[in-house]
C-alpha cells in the first residue's frame, strides 16, 4: 500500500511540474529532461522519508517525523499552485484576453487573484485542491508515521542492526583471543 501511494504522490507532483514548466515556458526537451529528474528528485525524498522512521521509540520516530512531515508540507504547496493555475487557466484567459498568450506567471496570478475576489466558490475551489495536494504530498510520511513498520522498513532496520552488530562482534573476538592468550606464548 505504501509503494502504490509513494508512487502516485511522485506522479502528482511530476504532473503539477510539468504543468508549471508548460505554463512558464514552452515545453521542449530541456523541459522534459527537468519534469523527469523532479519526478525521480520527489520519489526518492519520498523514499527516503519511509526509509529513515525506523527508530523503535516513539519519541524518536516523532522526532524524525516531524521535519519529514514539515518538508513534505512545503512541497505539496509548491506542487498545488501549478495545478490551481492549470485547472483554473480557462478562467485565467479570459480575464486576460488578449494578453492571455504572452501572459507570464506573475500576471496570470495576478489575474487569478482578481477571479478570486470576483467569485468566492473560487477561493474555495483552489483552497479545497491546494489541500487536496498537500495531503497527497505528505501521505507516505503520514502512513510510514502512523502505519509502523512496513517489511521495507523493517529490512532497513535490519541491515543498520547488522552494520552496528559487526565492531562490536570484532571487538569481541579480539578481546576473547587476547584473554586465550598466556603470558608466556612469546606473543606481546
Amino acid at each position: 500500500m505504501i509503494s502504490t501511494v509513494l508512487i502516485g504522490s511522485t506522479l502528482v507532483s511530476t504532473f503539477s511540474v510539468a504543468v508549471a514548466v508548460d505554463m512558464v515556458l514552452a515545453f521542449s526537451w530541456l523541459a522534459g529532461v527537468f519534469v523527469a529528474v523532479w519526478g525521480v528528485f520527489t520519489l526518492y525524498v519520498d523514499r527516503w522519508m519511509l526509509a529513515t522512521l525506523v527508530s523503535a521509540g516513539a519519541w524518536a520516530r516523532l522526532r524524525i517525523f516531524l521535519p519529514r512531515l514539515l518538508m513534505a508540507t512545503v512541497f505539496g504547496v509548491v506542487i498545488a499552485e501549478p495545478l490551481v493555475l492549470g485547472v483554473f487557466r480557462s478562467a485565467i484567459d479570459v480575464q486576460l484576453g488578449a494578453a492571455a498568450q504572452t501572459a507570464d506567471l506573475l500576471t496570470r496570478l495576478r489575474a487569478f487573484e482578481q477571479i478570486q475576489q470576483a467569485d468566492p466558490s473560487v477561493v474555495t475551489a483552489a483552497w479545497s485542491l491546494r489541500l487536496f495536494l498537500i495531503v497527497v504530498s505528505t501521505l507516505p510520511a503520514l502512513l510510514a508515521m502512523l502505519g509502523g513498520r512496513n517489511p521495507y522498513q523493517a529490512a532497513v532496520a535490519a541491515v543498520h542492526r547488522e552494520r552496528t552488530m559487526i565492531p562490536t562482534r570484532s571487538n569481541a573476538l579480539v578481546t576473547e583471543r587476547v584473554a586465550t592468550l598466556a603470558p608466556g606464548d612469546g606473543h606481546r
